[in-house]
């Protein structure tokens, strides 16, 4: 059937919440299994038999950190794999579809599980309640300038590129009806990053106040 059709993405999706199961995954990594078909129940005189079930997932024995998931050979998606390995935490998975050649079929997952391993990596960008920025505060009875700790409410883990890593960017904006009126700064040019520099924050501001946002 022509419109009987999947992608890779949709099986990896698949496959990542199956692995979040535990009996699944301890399952899926077995290499041998020996059992009786069912339990030893007997259907009058005939008995179920014994079996032995070997894995059919090359990889498992192949490369070091797989550690499932499952083959597959439709006639019209050629050799086909659906992988996942784990190192140091991280957990991936590979999809390959429309192999020609069986090899093809482990050595492709391995390179893509290389690849990931070798350039992307969970960082934790901002920490749960970790000091963002001293914002200045405005307060004409204070007399001198004093400052407080804005704090990040929630923490935040992405799973990065080096590449996107060195490109992350922190914006903090701070909630309009907070923001004191931008001190003049004769000595610049440019009026706009003048205001910016000199940002204060209205008072009262109590603690635990959420006074704006951050972006990443």
């Amino acid at each position: 059937d022509d419109d009987h059709y999947t992608s890779a993405r949709d099986i990896a999706i698949i496959c990542r919440a199956a692995m979040e199961h535990e009996a699944i995954a301890k399952t899926v990594k077995e290499l041998e299994y020996k059992g009786n078909g069912a339990g030893n129940k007997k259907t009058g005189d005939m008995k179920t038999a014994e079996y032995d079930w070997k894995t059919t997932n090359l990889l498992l024995m192949d490369y070091p950190y797989a550690d499932g998931i499952k083959t597959g050979f439709p006639h019209q998606a050629g050799y086909c794999l659906s992988a996942s390995d784990a190192k140091d935490g991280e957990k991936l998975i590979a999809i390959v579809f429309g192999e020609e050649e069986e090899k093809e079929r482990w050595a492709d997952p391995i390179h893509l599980f290389d690849y990931g391993l070798d350039n992307y990596a969970y960082e934790t960008i901002q920490q749960k309640d970790a000091v963002l920025e001293a914002a200045e505060l405005y307060d004409p009875k204070l007399g001198e300038s004093k400052t407080m700790d804005m704090l990040g409410e929630d923490e935040f883990i992405g799973y990065f590129s080096k590449e996107e890593l060195s490109r992350i960017e922190k914006e903090i904006i701070y909630k309009e009806h907070k923001i004191a009126i931008p001190e003049k700064n004769e000595e610049k040019d440019n009026e706009e990053e003048a205001s910016e520099s000199k940002i204060k924050l209205l008072l009262p501001i109590k603690e635990g106040d959420v006074l704006g946002t951050i972006s990443y």
